[in-house]
């Protein structure tokens, strides 16, 4: 599978400083973007904290990813997905500890959107309302869903705008930390 990355990263129309981290290593085809959930504190720290774990635990796996890439060895789609996953969750874990020893730092939180390329095979994973697209013959395709109080209005045949305060409507339901 060949994959091309690109990254650039923006402040946004809201906020003072830059939230977002961003991971492109090609050598173990892991890709993420991080970004700290605004108005909060720390944001920055998680989103970093975020990327360099999942990197960390990823680069850790590569044996079982080489085999699964290779078709060798008794590592299958789950192990993979499992192997995300974990690494996901394991950085949640590592930004809320980093919280409760850092008071300065009280309730930061990132969003994650990632990918994980295993020989012919992605693997995406997200949490919160950073988005994971797909190019496939110049037209984009929407993979994932936000994570957000009015997504899940909408899921369950509501209108958030009619219901909830316009401040309420995007707010998210899941985030790292």
């Amino acid at each position: 599978m060949f994959v091309q990355s690109a990254a650039k990263t923006d402040v946004g129309l809201v906020r003072s400083h830059n939230e977002d981290s961003l991971l492109a290593d090609v050598d173990h085809q892991v890709f993420a973007v991080c970004d700290g959930v605004g108005g909060r504190a720390g944001g920055e720290v998680a989103s970093q904290t975020a990327v360099g774990h999942i990197a960390r635990a990823v680069a850790s796996g590569g044996q079982r990813l080489a085999e699964f890439s290779e078709g060798l060895g008794a590592t299958s789609r789950r192990d993979v997905e499992r192997l995300l996953e974990s690494a996901i969750l394991d950085a949640s874990s590592e930004i809320r500890s980093s919280a409760l020893n850092n008071p300065e730092l009280t309730g930061m939180a990132t969003t994650v959107a990632a990918l994980l390329v295993a020989g012919n095979h992605g693997f995406v994973a997200h949490v919160g309302d950073s988005r994971v697209y797909l190019m496939r013959n110049g037209v984009l395709h929407q993979l994932t869903d936000d994570h957000s109080v009015a997504n899940e209005m909408r899921r369950r045949g509501r209108d958030p705008l009619n219901e909830l305060p316009a401040r309420l409507t995007e707010a998210l339901t899941r985030a790292l930390g």
